[in-house]
């Protein structure tokens, strides 16, 4: 029976809504632009050209948290086009839970008796959503480098990469990088999607949406280790030289933080909807 629900979810959640996946591509095809665009004389000066791995470690990098200094000229930038891709999944993962527990899905439950069954269908969906939507990410990155320069090695311009980003990438292994731009992330988007379909069980899609924008903007302006977010930022694993008191994440703490902040947000999610009057539309 959860075979069907997990199948109703995929031909619901992803199938239908294929069409909000091209804004991820498009948002990936013009951060190529903007770093060809940026980087243009650096690349052309030394010969070089970016692999896929550089388009990732340009969307992924993200920026330290900010500190104020009164002696300072330095200002909160936000890096938008990070911001933008939660966003979008956000957008993607959008009011499809509160509408199937109003529609079809609200069927299952009552047909099946098994409100778990329901519940372990959208986390499964949530998982299959942000693989499919990364997933998307990087075959734009591979697809585009292939087109522009006939190659997809990613190990390559290691001057250049340092030139650009910061010699701080000089000492990382690609295994590491690709750790940083590739798992972690999709992490990250699997620990928002999880809280926002839970929200999606107690309040309305636009609710959700400003609570999932809220954690972008507080993720890149604190470090907090419990806002899952910072864990999707390159740069949070390196030291800060501007502020000594910084402490770069940890790749194995991380990865064992966000998988407990699953696990939490899926038992609390599932407590909440057991106890909703699903009957209810509100």
């Amino acid at each position: 029976m959860i075979f069907r629900f997990v199948s109703h979810d995929l031909n619901e959640g992803i199938i239908r809504y294929r069409k909000r996946y091209l804004l991820i591509i498009l948002v990936a095809i013009i951060s190529c632009f903007m770093l060809d665009r940026s980087t243009e004389y650096i690349t052309t000066t030394y010969g070089g050209y970016w692999t896929p791995l550089e388009y990732g470690i340009n969307l992924f990098l993200g920026r330290y948290p900010f500190v104020y200094r009164p002696d300072s000229m330095d200002t909160f930038t936000v890096p938008f086009v990070w911001i933008l891709t939660y966003i979008l999944l956000a957008f993607v993962i959008g009011d499809y839970v509160q509408k199937d527990m109003q529609g079809y899905g609200m069927y299952m439950m009552l047909k099946s008796k098994k409100r778990s069954y329901w519940w372990i269908s959208k986390c499964v969906w949530c998982v299959i959503v942000n693989l499919v939507y990364f997933g998307l990410i990087w075959l734009t990155y591979i697809s585009y480098a292939w087109m522009k320069n006939g190659d997809i090695a990613i190990y390559k311009n290691l001057f250049i990469r340092s030139n650009y980003f910061g010699w701080r990438f000089e000492d990382k292994s690609v295994g590491f990088l690709i750790m940083m731009v590739v798992v972690m992330p999709i992490l990250v988007g699997v620990v928002q999607s999880i809280i926002q379909i839970f929200l999606s069980v107690v309040f309305d899609a636009t609710v959700t949406m400003v609570f999932v924008a809220g954690g972008l903007v507080l993720s890149c302006y604190y470090g907090n280790p419990l806002i899952p977010h910072g864990y999707g930022m390159l740069l949070r694993y390196y030291k800060d030289e501007s502020n000594p008191d910084f402490v770069p994440n940890d790749i194995q703490s991380g990865i064992v933080i966000l998988l407990t902040m699953i696990v939490i947000a899926t038992v609390v999610g599932y407590v909440f909807f057991r106890r909703k009057n699903i009957l209810s539309r509100r």
